[in-house]
């Protein structure tokens, strides 16, 4: 029992600092911009423009997707991208987040 208890406790030691050697491994996503597409008195169209820096050797595609931004059960922000999105693999990628900013909704 007590060597069982041994071999446990070294296998989620290794375990745990296998997690920290994945860290440079992780893409890094920072804010780049925001891009007015179009505003008036009711609403504003606008892109958030993200960077993804990738290290990985593997990259992948998105055809398009879907998003939402919500706090304590009130939708903030939502969103389509038809465009998609492509992540390089050992590069740099522009993720962009078109949002339609309803200025109504923001008072409800």
């Amino acid at each position: 029992m007590k060597h069982a208890l041994t071999v446990l406790l070294l296998v989620f030691a290794t375990l745990g600092s296998g997690c920290s050697e994945l860290d440079p491994f992780l893409p890094k996503v920072t804010f780049s911009n925001l891009k007015v597409r179009d505003i008036n008195f009711q609403e504003a169209d606008v892109d958030f423009v993200f960077d993804v820096d990738n290290p990985n050797p593997i990259g992948f595609n998105l055809s398009s997707f879907s998003y939402a931004l919500g706090f304590e059960e009130i939708q903030l922000l939502a969103g389509d991208n038809e465009d998609g999105f492509a992540l390089e693999a050992d590069g740099n990628s522009e993720l962009i987040l078109p949002v339609d900013l309803i200025f109504a909704d923001a008072w409800n």
